[in-house]
């Protein structure tokens, strides 16, 4: 596995503006929801997601609270793409040390108290408990290595509460979530 290139992406934040055009039925609820989230003192969110395409997993992460709102991409060369799983678990791990640029560039100067990384996994809370022996290999490794990534993170920023869950159905239609993903692809060359 090589990565094969990750930047911070200024420019891709207009993926947002585009994301908020294409929504602009959004019922005024669900503008409130999105603006408690990019306003939220207490919580940041993070939402990940993972694009396969070709030979390479590409991932887009959008990161909101504390009045402010940031997008990373990246993308994984990878000799097993027919494994989606692996690449969410991958976007997991990036979004976490996104977390931890996010903290550095400022953000840990707010009074933030917990930390919540969204993936689109179902099932991605019981990855995390369980020991799967079904799992191919490569996925068990990512698994033990995100894990590890989590506990890290734990002890470095003892300050924080971390947490992985899953989006949910509801919340993918979250701006931020569809603002990942759509960095996620913008990373592989797609533009919609």
């Amino acid at each position: 596995m090589k990565t094969h290139s990750q930047y911070s992406i200024s420019d891709l934040e207009r993926s947002i503006k585009s994301t908020v055009l294409q929504h602009q039925n959004y019922n005024s609820h669900t503008w409130m929801e999105v603006n408690h989230l990019l306003q939220s003192e207490e919580t940041v969110s993070v939402y990940c997601d993972c694009s396969v395409i070709n030979e390479g997993f590409h991932l887009g992460v959008c990161i909101v609270g504390v009045g402010t709102c940031r997008l990373y991409g990246a993308s994984i060369i990878t000799q097993f793409p027919q494994y989606t799983v692996l690449g969410e678990i991958h976007a997991l791990r990036f979004a976490i040390g996104c977390v931890r640029d996010f903290l550095a560039a400022g953000g840990a100067d707010k009074e933030i108290q917990s930390i919540c990384v969204f993936s689109d996994v179902d099932h991605i809370e019981h990855l995390l408990r369980v020991n799967s022996k079904r799992a191919h290999e490569s996925i068990r490794k990512s698994i033990r290595r995100l894990r590890r990534t989590v506990k890290h993170f734990n002890k470095q920023f003892t300050q924080y509460t971390l947490s992985v869950h899953y989006v949910g159905n509801p919340n993918k239609r979250n701006l931020y979530y569809r603002s990942a993903h759509r960095t996620a692809r913008r990373i592989a060359g797609i533009r919609k």
